[in-house]
C-alpha cells in the first residue's frame, strides 16, 4: 500500500504511509463495507505491455497526468515506491506533484481527471 486516501469525494487526497505496507486481507479488510480502492492507495510494478497505458516505450498515463491535471503540492512527498515508481523515472518530480490526487475509485471525476484516465485508442499505441 502507498497511501490511505484523505480529503473528500470531489477532493481525494493521499496521504502517504512511511514503509511499504502489503495489501493483505488483514489490511484491505480494514476498509469495511467500502472496497480496499476507495480506503487505500496501492502501488504496483509496471507491467509494460499488458496494461493499456503502455505504448511500448512509456506510460501514457503518466504522461497525461503531468499534461492535463495541475500539481496538488509543491515538494517531493517522502514516497517509499520512488525507486522503483514508472511515474517518477518517465516524469519527474512533475508526477509526484499531481500524484496526490489520483485514486482509483473517483466518484465525481471532472473531464479532466476522464481525459487522464482514458487510455489511448488502440491506433495510438506504438510497436515495442
Amino acid at each position: 500500500m502507498l497511501g490511505i486516501l484523505a480529503g473528500s469525494a470531489d477532493a481525494p487526497e493521499v496521504r502517504y504511509v512511511a514503509r511499504p505496507v502489503p495489501a493483505v486481507a488483514e489490511i484491505t479488510s480494514l476498509a469495511g463495507d467500502l472496497l480496499p480502492t476507495e480506503v487505500f492507495r496501492f502501488s504496483a510494478e509496471c507491467v509494460e505491455d499488458g496494461c493499456r497505458h503502455f505504448d511500448g516505450r512509456d506510460c501514457t498515463l503518466a504522461k497525461r497526468l503531468t499534461e492535463v491535471l495541475p500539481p496538488v503540492i509543491g515538494v517531493l512527498p517522502r514516497c517509499h515506491a520512488r525507486a522503483a515508481c514508472r511515474w517518477w523515472h518517465q516524469e519527474g518530480a512533475e508526477a509526484c506533484f499531481r500524484c496526490p490526487q489520483v485514486v482509483t475509485t473517483t466518484v465525481w471525476p471532472t473531464p479532466e481527471q476522464v481525459t487522464v484516465a482514458d487510455p489511448p485508442q488502440t491506433g495510438e499505441r506504438h510497436a515495442s
